[in-house]
Formats: C-alpha cells, structure tokens, sequence
C-alpha cells in the first residue's frame, strides 16, 4: 500500500498560498482550505504509518515467539545432553574410585597380582574416561 502524499501543492503553489499571518492566524479562506487539506492528509498518512507499524510488530511479535520456541528447544537439548555427559562420566570415576579404594583398604592384605589387577581397572576407566572427554571435545 503506497502512503498518500502529505501536501497536494507543487513547490510553486507555496509561495502562493501563505497560510499563517504574522500575527499567528490564517490569512485567506484558500489558506484556510489549503491547511485544512494539508491537516487531513498528514492526519491519513499518520494513520498508515500507525497501521504499517502495527503490522510490523505483529510480525516482530511472531518473530520472537519462534525464537522463544527455538531457545527452549535448545535448552532442552543441552540440558539433556549435559545429563547424559554427567552419566556417561559417572560411570567411569566411580570405577576407578572403587578400584582405588579397594586398594587402599587392604594395600598390606593383597598380592602383587591382585594389586595390578586394580590398578589395570583404574587405569582402563581413566583411558575410557579420557577418550570419551577427546571425543567431545
């Protein structure tokens, strides 16, 4: 929709029409008429303009709910990916701290066998660890 024009005089029609006096008021009854058409026509492209905006927040509005729905989406993504990650790397600290933990408690009771056979539980959970950090990173 194309805005109506503000002013239905040409350039050269203003210097013939004078619409104030000099003491504030209006000088002729064509000045009169000539703000007064003036008056309406800034009045219709007031109305346009406030019509075109109102459009252009509703489709602002729109924008935003989409993104609302996106960012939630996203979040939601995250938060289960993150709790994934939290399980995934649980499991394999809670392996080496039993692993090591054994060892502690009976250090002066177990073989050299059973002392390698810990560590090797540690060790292969800090490598699984280890790798699964590589891999998201």
């Amino acid at each position: 929709m194309k805005p109506p024009q503000i002013y239905p005089f040409k350039p050269s029609d203003t210097a013939k029409i004078s619409v104030y006096a000099k003491n504030g008021g209006l000088k002729s009854s064509l000045g009169i008429r000539a703000y007064n058409e003036t008056f309406k026509l800034q009045k219709q492209y007031a109305s346009f303009r406030l019509e075109e905006m109102k459009q252009r927040n509703a489709n602002l509005e729109k924008l935003l709910e989409q993104n609302k729905a996106k960012l939630a989406e996203v979040i939601a993504a995250n938060k289960k990916f993150i709790s994934i990650i939290g399980h995934d790397l649980r499991g394999p600290f809670s392996s080496i701290l039993g692993a090591l933990e054994m060892l502690k408690d009976g250090l002066e009771e177990y073989s050299t066998n059973e002392i390698e056979k810990y560590l090797d539980i540690a060790s292969n959970s800090a490598n699984k660890t280890l790798s699964l950090l590589d891999n998201l990173l």
